[in-house]
């Protein structure tokens, strides 16, 4: 599920319901994509990465969780434009 309050960032919250380990590649539609790095936060974790905005909204965000998992993701738009 995508909630978004403000145009430079939104959340995603993704829940695997499997007995087992799940992975897929998670479509994100903002439009039109910005060709922005975006900044991506675990907010149940410490994890944090930075992805380049063509790459994410042209493949999707890849997502291996765990049997039963939880991710509760936090996207925030870098200010430079990717060259």
């Amino acid at each position: 599920m995508k909630w978004q309050s403000k145009p430079t960032e939104f959340d995603l919250a993704v829940v695997n319901l499997a007995n087992h380990q799940s992975q897929c590649r998670a479509p994100l539609r903002i439009s039109p994509p910005p060709k922005r790095h975006w900044w991506i936060k675990n907010l149940l974790s410490a994890d944090a990465q930075t992805f380049c905005g063509d790459d994410l909204f042209s493949e999707g965000l890849l997502l291996d969780l765990p049997p039963h998992g939880v991710r509760l993701l936090l996207f925030i738009r870098n200010r430079e434009p990717v060259d």
